[in-house]
């Protein structure tokens, strides 16, 4: 999730939700206050349930992705291994999905997957 998302110094929206694309692993774990500047095609879809689907704006096919603070410390990421970048997704964030009851933490063969990642790459 993106915060406070500008474009020429102007707020649009205080919040966005990205796909964890290759472009944007590439840059690492990514931290609260990361400051990243991307192009994107701006696209409509609907959003909710059925009966109850709002109109909506996203952003998809992001590139020239690129990370404009010069403080970030770089921590690689499962860039070619989905099990082990789903993993990973699921550790970083338990506590949002615990506390949403969002999808669930608990699943030992991703954690597992990016366990072994871990051990081979870092």
């Amino acid at each position: 999730m993106l915060k406070n998302v500008s474009k020429d110094k102007k707020i649009l929206t205080n919040h966005l939700w990205l796909n964890y694309c290759k472009s944007f692993l590439k840059l690492g774990k990514l931290h609260k206050g990361d400051i990243i500047q991307f192009d994107a095609r701006v696209d409509d879809y609907y959003k909710g349930y059925w009966l109850q689907k709002q109109h909506d704006y996203k952003l998809s096919y992001p590139t020239k992705v690129s990370l404009l603070n010069s403080n970030h410390q770089f921590e690689e990421l499962p860039i070619n291994d989905n099990h082990a970048l789903i993993g990973y997704i699921l550790n970083d964030n338990k506590k949002f999905y615990k506390s949403t009851m969002r999808g669930t933490t608990d699943d030992d063969f991703y954690k597992d997957a990016y366990n072994q990642w871990q051990k081979q790459y870092k």
